[in-house]
């Protein structure tokens, strides 16, 4: 496209593509412009007229704030959208290189929920992704940023905010993400939305926590199986109470804490402080606690914020007021013009380079205004340009006019044309650069007139030279032929003729057409070329036999002679071949010097060569030798060039090298290839190197993989409580670790050491499994205690947090779970004893302070008086008051004897058959054991009577145990000890 005012040279030169008539050719063209050339982007971007070529500048454009301005303002929807994208690419930290400042100033150029939402989900930098949340209200959009978003406390933060149930069940139902999932599920209050989370949730995490409170449901309310009643009560209750609540706000305070909407902050603050304050008093001083901690995190936080705010408000004020400073200069230079502009812009620039740097924060703002100022100053100097340029046209016009007038006043033609030829040339470019005053173009018309008429003349007075001269040419020609042809030429004839003719030629003067000059000057070069042989000829004759090179030939036999004395025969072989070169040049001599001059010079010449042949020779056994040491390294290098052995090889080869260096030359010609012989084996080696290492190092990733797998299972086993099959798996995990290849050597000790210790781990605690156990049982114990002694109301209260039948419920559950952690024992007896009268403890209160809600049952201390008196009593009848004891400390040997001998006689004094005696002996056994089973599912007894009648049952058991070891067959026993 042309511009207006284009003038006519400007017509001829190439345009760039980028300003080219066709669309197409435009948009190529920026897209190849250089990405440093902002300001040709930016006009394009902003001016062109065809969308697809401000799109494809849109897209090479850095500047945040220009594609902000272009988003906003551009006329087509496609350019919109195309910056809206580069500024969320810009944001997300696409662009390699990227800082943070600049992923701010493009964050803040977006105002479209969908791309704040794509930031604040997609985001490398956690600081842009909440940035981005902060200026988000959509609940959707929340919640999509909640389960999406790639920056944890990102999505706790989106998920602080919401408060629409549908949304949180969404949530909890689709996201993949563990922590936002299972905060989602405690959130929701509605059982319908929980059993729809515990069926079919993405997250297992999110399943199993629906479940466990669909559990808890179940424990307070009963199965759905219970009754109608029971049902509809668990599905319209929700499912917390004071303590749930208490819970819930705890949860919302400690988001608040994680989330970044300092505008709510402060309020939701306040109405979750209140809601607290509404539920009482809470006898849980750990949830208080972790209320209070989290409120004083938020006030720090709210604290820290207000602080940060006012800092930023001053940085926001300094930015403002250097910004306005900026500003204030700007104008100033785009309104400078006249004399003084160049002076007043150098006080500008020295005014503005004395303004304080912005903040980092402002770097695009001020980028941006730094440009403007540029720009300004470019504009600024060309106006000053253009000023000077008008004037210096016009001091131009005036000198050309006084030259062309200064020309017609002296007139000497043809002298004075090529003079006026230039000014001609001169006024010609300033009419095409710019206008000149009609004055000044009047005065250089009217001198041209007076130069034409003067030229006329001189042509005039030419034309009569020019017939004058050929004239005198031609006679010239005349005379030099007929020297020519003459046979008694004198030398110094023919030298005149040759000078006359050499003058002619070089200036044969003024002609009156080019063709008589062509046939003058060939006639000319004729006659000059058949004088210039005997004029050689007779100079030979004459001076060659007086001009002799006896002088340069002594000055080289002198040269030649020294040449003995220099050390080095390779470089006295060169310098005598020189002065033999040298030497043919001047060989003529007087023939009464020319023979000894010869001889002299030869024989120093064969004193020399003799030398230098017998250093040669040396050289060329030395450069052979080196030859058939190379050669021999291009053998060993071709003998390796095959091997795998990669280290010791590539070191061999190294040395070989190296060894290559300290030989010395070989003949010539043979350099090259043997040069080539052994880098073309070295290549290969080290080519076959380069390939395994790329093959091993594929292998060594792969293993890696491979290794790291097995370490994250070990690290999952680590702390397993499954003994058996942990330890089996952990076992078959090491022997696979041993069927794994290598792997990098910088890698192979760290994955080793993180194998080793998951595995270190595993068996420290696999030998502690005893103690783990003990700790895990003793935990569970100390556990229903505190649970039993937590329902046990406080002196100064009358108030009963639990109903009558949840507590006898509750109560019982804990007795049958002591009873089944009874039976598998595992920790200290003194622990046992101490944790059995807490429990008793605990029992005896609670049976004391709800008589009618134990009364009758198997919790009921008196009812479990008199099954333990039963008990004792069954258990003392086993064995009569007169059957003998043993005696504790008796023998074991003596115990055995005696009891053999009773045996025996019990045999042979017609007693009843062995047999029979050990039959009664083992259902004794048998009662005494069920005995004992039944007394340990027993209750709580009142104080003082349960531990008088332990000991009785204690007395009873052990006498009956001593009389069925008294009457035990000590044959029968002994043949199966």
């Amino acid at each position: 496209m042309e511009r207006p005012g284009m003038g006519l040279l400007d017509r001829f030169r190439a345009q760039p593509k980028w300003k080219n008539a066709d669309p197409a050719a435009r948009a190529a063209g920026v897209e190849e412009l250089p990405l440093d050339a902002q300001d040709v982007l930016v006009s394009i971007a902003r001016g062109d007229v065809d969308p697809a070529v401000r799109l494809a500048a849109v897209r090479k454009v850095l500047d945040p704030v220009v594609l902000a301005d272009i988003a906003r303002s551009d006329a087509d929807a496609g350019v919109r959208e195309g910056a809206n994208e580069v500024l969320v690419d810009a944001a997300i930290g696409a662009y390699e290189g990227i800082q943070e400042a600049e992923s701010m100033a493009a964050l803040a150029g977006l105002s479209d929920p969908k791309h704040l939402m794509a930031v604040a989900k997609t985001a490398a930098l956690e600081t842009l992704s909440r940035a981005a949340l902060a200026r988000l209200d959509d609940i959707k959009a929340l919640g999509s940023v909640a389960r999406r978003s790639t920056h944890a406390s990102t999505r706790l933060e989106a998920l602080g905010r919401i408060s629409d149930h549908s949304e949180l069940a969404s949530i909890a139902l689709r996201s993949d993400f563990k922590d936002v999932a299972v905060a989602a599920v405690e959130r929701i209050t509605d059982r319908a939305e929980i059993e729809a989370v515990a069926a079919r949730a993405k997250n297992k995490a999110a399943q199993r926590r629906a479940r466990g409170m669909l559990r808890a449901l179940e424990e307070a309310y009963g199965t759905p199986a219970a009754g109608a009643a029971a049902t509809a009560a668990a599905a319209a209750a929700p499912i917390d109470v004071f303590g749930r609540q208490r819970l819930e706000l705890c949860r919302q305070v400690e988001s608040l804490a994680a989330s970044s909407a300092w505008n709510e902050m402060s309020g939701r603050l306040d109405s979750v402080i209140a809601a607290w304050d509404g539920l009482g008093v809470s006898g849980d001083a750990e949830i208080e606690q972790r209320f209070e901690s989290a409120c004083g995190t938020v006030r720090a936080k709210l604290a820290q914020h207000d602080a940060e705010l006012a800092e930023r408000q001053r940085v926001e004020a300094r930015i403002t007021e250097g910004l306005a400073a900026r500003d204030a200069i700007c104008q100033q230079v785009e309104a400078l013009d006249g004399d003084e502009a160049e002076q007043r812009l150098q006080e500008a620039r020295v005014a503005w380079a004395s303004l304080a740097a912005l903040p980092e924060r402002a770097a695009a703002r001020a980028e941006a205004v730094g440009r403007r100022f540029e720009a300004a100053c470019k504009a600024c100097e060309s106006r000053h340009r253009e000023r000077i340029e008008r004037e210096g046209r016009r001091a131009r016009s005036e000198q050309l006019c006084r030259q062309v007038e200064d020309l017609a006043a002296t007139a000497q033609f043809p002298d004075v044309r090529p003079r006026w030829v230039q000014i001609q040339k001169a006024w010609a470019s300033l009419s095409v650069v710019g206008a000149i005053e009609d004055t000044l173009a009047a005065r250089f018309a009217a001198a041209h007139s007076r130069l034409q008429a003067a030229e006329a003349a001189a042509e005039e007075e030419l034309a009569r030279r020019q017939r004058e001269n050929l004239t005198r040419l031609e006679h010239l020609c005349d005379q030099l032929e007929t020297l020519a042809r003459t046979g008694e030429l004198s030398l110094k004839d023919g030298e005149r003729g040759l000078r006359d003719a050499r003058t002619a030629l070089d200036d044969p003067g003024p002609l009156p057409s080019r063709r008589e000059r062509e046939e003058l000057t060939e006639r000319l070069g004729s006659a000059h070329a058949a004088l210039v042989p005997k004029v050689r000829e007779l100079r030979e004759i004459d001076e060659w036999q007086r001009w002799a090179n006896a002088g340069v030939q002594e000055e080289l036999c002198r040269r030649a002679e020294a040449l003995r004395e220099v050390a080095d025969p390779a470089e006295a072989a060169r310098q005598l071949a020189e002065l033999q070169a040298r030497w043919k040049q001047v060989a003529t001599a007087p023939r009464e010097k020319s023979q000894s001059l010869w001889l002299r010079f030869r024989t120093a010449a064969d004193a020399v060569r003799s030398r230098s042949d017998q250093h040669f020779a040396q050289q060329a056994e030395e450069w052979a030798a080196n030859l058939a040491r190379k050669e021999a390294l291009c053998q060993q290098v071709e003998a390796l060039a095959d091997s795998t052995d990669w280290i010791r090889t590539a070191e061999e080869i190294k040395r070989l090298q190296s060894e290559w260096k300290t030989i010395g030359p070989v003949p010539r010609g043979r350099e090259r290839a043997t040069w080539e012989r052994f880098r073309s084996a070295c290549d290969r080696f080290f080519t076959r190197r380069q390939q395994d290492l790329a093959r091993r190092k594929e292998e060594w990733a792969a293993n890696l993989l491979k290794k790291e797998a097995l370490c994250a299972e070990a690290e999952t086993l680590a702390e397993s409580t499954e003994w058996d099959s942990a330890v089996a798996r952990v076992k078959r995990l090491q022997a696979e670790w041993k069927t794994v290849g290598p792997v990098r050597r910088r890698k192979s000790e760290q994955v080793w050491q993180r194998f080793r210790a998951a595995c270190d781990r595993f068996f420290e605690r696999y030998q502690q499994r005893g103690q783990i156990q003990a700790g895990a049982a003793l935990a569970e114990r100390e556990q229903i205690c505190a649970e039993l002694e937590g329902l046990v109301p406080d002196a100064s209260t009358e108030a009963v947090s639990v109903l009558p039948g949840d507590l006898l419920a509750r109560a019982r559950g804990a007795w049958d779970r002591w009873c089944q952690l009874d039976t598998r024992g595992g920790i200290a007896r003194e622990h046992r004893e101490q944790l059995e009268e807490r429990l008793s403890a605990a029992l005896l209160r609670l049976a004391e302070r709800f008589p009618s809600v134990f009364c009758g049952t198997d919790l009921d201390p008196e009812a479990n008086r008199r099954k333990m008196e039963e008990l004792c009593a069954k258990v003392e009848g086993l064995s009569p008051a007169g059957s003998p004891v043993p005696e504790p400390d008796a023998a074991p040997v003596a115990l055995l004897a005696r009891q053999l001998k009773e045996a025996l006689a019990a045999n042979t004094m017609a007693g009843r058959p062995a047999t029979d005696a050990i039959a009664r002996l083992r259902q004794l056994g048998e009662e005494v054991r069920r005995a004992q089973a039944a007394w340990k599912r027993l209750g709580p007894a009142p104080p003082g009577v349960g531990a008088l009648l332990a000991e009785r049952f204690q007395r009873a058991c052990s006498r009956a145990i001593g009389r069925r070891e008294q009457h035990r067959d000590p044959v029968a026993d002994s043949g199966t000890r």
